[in-house]
């Protein structure tokens, strides 16, 4: 780990380049939640005392500074990398030289089209944020069983189809995840490594003396979810139910009064009003097939929202 200079300052004393770097990459609503996550990360694990955290996603242009992040910044900070790509996304099982590293990256990884793959990686990132085991493969040997809390950091390209790497936001993830939108830095030059890692033991002090506001702490992992609202909204319109909730809303639209009178439509399974006002039924299982006991109805509201189970 990097070793922090000794002397506590405020932001960006000691760390130019750094703080205006992260300050422009993050922005002025999204750099509160890096610091938390970051800092949290860092003096418990500088302590020998490390803790889980939420998996990270840095999503943004190409050449904006993301990768460069990863690799460069958050590797000083925590003394190397590694790339974990391969594991994560299915094309091996072995992973034992993986927890040599207390970081592991992913590095604009190409989506795959399979599903089967896409929920195994699922699943591969809400293991890592909560579980304090591992299993851990080396070839020719047994598995065997490891404890392991470090962080794993993922640039993606703001793209639709770079996107589709990001975990399903249908299987209860969101808790366990930080989603950054990325913004370009526009003043790398061929100096700025150098003073950039010249800083870096300051940063690290201030990472050491930083303090979680109240409103950005969580006991669970140190510091709250955060998802940018412009890449949930891309997410959701992408994700695997999303025809589902664009149907809900065009019956919510042609159902309710244009005046905005509360209305409400009770229904089993899927069961909503045609344009005409006569009600039409689209069962998700047999045509004609009776719901069961236990089965809950469908509540569909004159609301901002498509509609709601209750």
């Amino acid at each position: 780990l990097a070793n922090p200079s000794g002397q506590s300052s405020e932001w960006g004393k000691g760390f130019p380049h750094i703080a205006e770097w992260m300050e422009t990459m993050f922005g002025e609503e999204q750099l509160p939640y890096e610091q938390a996550w970051l800092a949290y990360a860092y003096a418990n694990a500088y302590a020998g005392k490390p803790r889980r955290g939420h998996a990270q996603f840095l999503v943004g242009p190409p050449n904006s500074g993301k990768t460069f992040y990863n690799t460069f910044l958050l590797a000083k900070l925590f003394g190397g990398h590694i790339k974990a790509s391969e594991f994560l996304i299915g094309k091996t099982d072995f992973n034992s030289h993986l927890f040599e590293y207390g970081l592991w990256t992913v590095d604009d990884e190409a989506p795959s089209a399979r599903a089967s793959t896409h929920i195994s990686f699922t699943s591969k990132i809400k293991e890592f944020v909560a579980n304090p085991e591992f299993l851990c493969n080396t070839k020719f040997k047994k598995a065997v069983r490891i404890e392991w809390d470090g962080r794993l950091s993922i640039t993606l390209n703001d793209d639709t189809v770079s996107l589709r790497l990001m975990p399903d936001m249908d299987m209860s993830i969101r808790d366990k995840l930080m989603v950054f939108k990325c913004h370009q830095f526009k003043k790398f030059d061929l100096g700025f490594r150098k003073r950039a890692e010249a800083e870096i033991p300051h940063f690290a002090q201030w990472l050491i003396d930083y303090e979680t506001p109240k409103e950005l702490a969580e006991l669970r992992f140190g510091v709250k979810a955060y998802i940018n609202p412009e890449i949930s909204d891309m997410l959701s319109s992408d994700g695997r139910y999303s025809h589902i909730q664009e149907l809900l809303d065009v019956f919510r639209k042609n159902y309710f009064e244009e005046d905005g009178e509360e209305q409400q439509v009770l229904g089993m399974g899927l069961e909503a009003p045609s344009l005409e006002g006569s009600p039409v039924v689209v069962p998700f299982g047999r045509q004609g097939q009776e719901p069961m006991d236990h089965q809950e109805p469908l509540v569909l509201s004159n609301d901002d929202s498509c509609g709601s189970l209750k």
